[in-house]
């Protein structure tokens, strides 16, 4: 028993928080460097719930000590039990939180809770830096459907995520596609002709086994002298470029840029009986990303923090009436 309380000890916690906090600062350079994740790793984990054992096991001890009228602690305990009920809700949020992530082309929606509801994703409105081609701001402009009628119209930015049934919906990034009219020729002979919109895959006619897609579209490009291709801005600029996929058997089997404008060349050399891409009146248009969260542990988490600083805010009255109940008697 007496080993059982020893799992109490403060110094044990001081030990488990600083290792803790160190382990998380290397992680966090582990993490920067792409060296993996210690986050997920089992010794990480280890420490973190050996400091819960240790938080749990200390209100146990000072709580015995409160109900056995030894000590008025009682504010004390409660600050214990907040930071193990904090603890407890990251524990279970750790265990049960869901996350995905929608990339979403317009028109296109989100199935969530219950059968009947779901988000669909209207358009991106994109705010642009005075006198840039720089992104501000953007936002997605979604309608809530439930049971077939809308229940209301959003907008959700960055920091302004869509809550609604413990769900959380956040805008994490947004990316830029296109729609084209495409030409293929092989050995100087036109295979296909038609109209092209990512991330739709096309098969050629004279081989089912070959799919051709858009896999990248650059709207305003640069090459550097390594023929490196970067996006100058999120505008149609003088010069487009689309990375087209050839896929055999819905493999990637090559890749082949595709400029316009001032650009207007392929980057890899011209092979006999290679695919050559000719495109036109090229459009671009917005999709974006939304990550979908729902975290029960959240709610336990925002508690503790509550009784945390109500406990806290407690003790500080405590000492201040104390302070102030020494000095009338010094008086």
């Amino acid at each position: 028993m007496k080993l059982f309380w020893k799992f109490g000890s403060l110094k044990l916690t001081y030990i488990l928080f600083f290792t803790i906090a160190f382990s998380s600062l290397l992680g966090t350079l582990l993490v920067t460097k792409g060296a993996g994740n210690p986050y997920q790793g089992w010794i990480y984990n280890g420490l973190v719930g050996f400091l819960g054992i240790n938080l749990f096991v200390c209100v146990l001890k000072n709580s015995m000590s409160v109900f056995r009228g030894r000590q008025k602690k009682t504010a004390f305990i409660l600050l214990h039990f907040s930071v193990l009920l904090v603890f407890c809700g990251a524990l279970f949020s750790w265990i049960k939180k869901e996350t995905k992530y929608f990339i979403l082309l317009p028109g296109q929606q989100i199935n969530f809770g219950q059968a009947d509801t779901k988000i669909i994703f209207k358009n991106l409105d994109i705010e642009y830096y005075p006198e840039t081609t720089l992104p501000k701001d953007y936002r997605s402009r979604v309608f809530l459907i439930e049971g077939g009628l809308l229940k209301q119209e959003r907008i959700i930015r960055v920091n302004q995520p869509l809550k609604y049934k413990g769900y959380s919906f956040y805008q994490t990034d947004f990316k830029v596609f296109a729609e084209l009219d495409i030409k293929i020729k092989q050995a100087g002979r036109i295979i296909y002709e038609g109209r092209l919109k990512q991330p739709e895959l096309l098969s050629l006619p004279e081989n089912p086994q070959l799919k051709v897609g858009i896999k990248n579209f650059v709207p305003d490009a640069l090459i550097d002298e390594q023929g490196q291709v970067y996006l100058n801005s999120y505008k149609i600029g003088n010069s487009s470029g689309v990375l087209f996929g050839i896929y055999k058997q819905d493999r990637l089997w090559k890749e082949r840029w595709v400029f316009n404008g001032d650009l207007a060349q392929d980057v890899l050399s011209e092979q006999q009986n290679e695919l050559e891409f000719e495109v036109k009146n090229l459009s671009l248009f917005y999709v974006t990303i939304l990550q979908a969260v729902k975290d029960p542990g959240i709610g336990i988490i925002w508690s503790g923090f509550t009784l945390l600083t109500l406990s806290l805010a407690f003790i500080v009255f405590q000492k201040l009436k104390q302070y102030k109940a020494d000095n009338n008697k010094r008086g």
